[in-house]
């Protein structure tokens, strides 16, 4: 995990996350760090891409590819979809489901 893009406290995220773990959202993946001792908890590599937000427990992850990420906050467990050309993702309040739109087609993708 390369230097913190964006560092999330874990108060602003709603119930079921470890509110004693921050989320550390770097270039090249996800880690979790206890606010007390700085001590690493989970990290999850996804190279390159972009962070697509938080919903539920679930932190979520687009590479360059389309490839998905959906990577739970507590645990660091991960989960990939791996993605076609040119399609499309939409997640759940929730975050327990991708929503994978190609071409014609829309699939229902758990996230745990």
């Amino acid at each position: 995990i390369t230097l913190a893009e964006k560092i999330i406290h874990p108060e602003s995220l709603g119930e079921g996350v470890n509110k004693e773990n921050v989320i550390v959202v770097g270039s090249k993946g996800v880690s979790s760090h206890n606010m007390k001792t700085g001590k690493l908890v989970w990290a999850v590599r996804t190279k390159s891409g972009d962070f697509n937000g938080i919903y539920g427990t679930t932190a979520f992850y687009q590479k360059e590819n389309d490839d998905q990420f959906a990577i739970d906050v507590n645990t660091g467990k991960a989960t990939t979809y791996n993605a076609r050309k040119n399609s499309q993702a939409q997640y759940s309040s929730d975050g327990k489901y991708i929503y994978a739109f190609e071409k014609k087609t829309v699939t229902k993708l758990s996230t745990k």
